[in-house]
């Protein structure tokens, strides 16, 4: 399966989807470099690190924000919401899915911003394509060490593309005790998935086999006071998330999940994106309606 590659057997298939889809590739790229972002010192250490911290001083997106958390809120007080847990997974519970967005949410505001759809960009070197958008509580847990956790809660790699980029936006204070996303940086990763012949999408089940091979002050464990909005590369970093400690109240998410054109949920010729059907004409953004059509649908150029 396409999925359960090594990084270098993903990087050469990623090529040669580029080659037989040459004109998508080569227009989708150009549009992408019409969205300028300014912060060269910033890209460079996502393009390093893989994980970087939101900040104030260039996107001005502080307005969305408020009203996304006010929204989320209103979400997550519906605690009949929070009981349906249609993800399937024990540790985490999808309080609302991208299809329970409507076009004039606030959250499809920020997810279609300008300034954060050329951040994206820049860093994945295409025009992107939002991939999944969910709320997202992981709840409490009684498991104590990596023996009893499972799925995302081990550290892994995203199967999905050769880059990903998530905006994490925390909705509560996020402790230790409250299952902060854990990373490994990007360099570090490649270097261990290399030593561990690791397969994208697998999962590791003892941290040791990851944590012992570098120090541990160079793990980046994502806590931080609500409203902090974090941007992750899942498919190049080593990370986990989820354990979530048995006395605290759990960890609410929202989650905007940007892949490249070539996404294996897009399909191998991109006619397969799963928020293609959207109506884009009703959100709110500084996107032209090509632009907008394209962050929806990977076979659009």
């Amino acid at each position: 399966m396409l999925k359960k590659q090594t990084i270098t057997n993903r990087f050469f298939i990623d090529k040669f989807l580029k080659v037989i889809n040459f004109r998508r590739w080569y227009v989708r790229k150009k549009i992408s470099q019409s969205i300028k972002f300014t912060n060269v010192e910033y890209l460079k250490k996502f393009n390093e690190l893989g994980v970087v911290n939101y900040q104030t001083d260039f996107l001005s997106i502080n307005s969305i924000l408020e009203q996304v958390f006010i929204f989320c809120q209103s979400k997550l007080n519906d605690q009949k919401n929070l009981q349906q847990n249609r993800s399937g997974k024990s540790y985490l519970q999808h309080v609302l899915r991208r299809d329970d967005f409507e076009s004039n949410s606030p959250v499809m505001t920020l997810a279609f911003n300008k300034e954060v759809v050329g951040l994206v960009a820049n860093f994945l070197n295409d025009f992107p394509v939002i991939a999944d958008i969910a709320l997202l509580y992981s709840p409490p847990s009684s498991q104590k060490n990596s023996s009893g956790f499972t799925g995302s809660q081990l550290f892994h790699m995203d199967a999905d593309d050769t880059r990903l980029c998530k905006l994490w936006f925390i909705l509560e204070d996020v402790s230790l005790n409250d299952g902060p996303t854990v990373v490994v940086p990007k360099t570090q990763s490649k270097v261990i998935a290399k030593k561990l012949k690791y397969r994208k999408g697998g999962r590791i089940k003892e941290d040791s086999l990851v944590t012992n091979k570098l120090p541990r002050e160079q793990i980046i464990t994502i806590t931080g006071e609500k409203n902090s909005v974090i941007f992750i590369d899942t498919a190049n970093c080593f990370h986990y998330g989820s354990r979530v400690g048995d006395t605290s109240n759990g960890r609410f998410m929202l989650m905007i999940s940007y892949s490249t054109t070539y996404a294996l949920e897009h399909g191998l010729f991109g006619k397969s994106s799963p928020m293609a059907t959207l109506n884009v004409d009703k959100i709110k953004s500084d996107l032209n309606p090509h632009m907008r059509k394209m962050l929806v649908d990977s076979n659009y150029y």
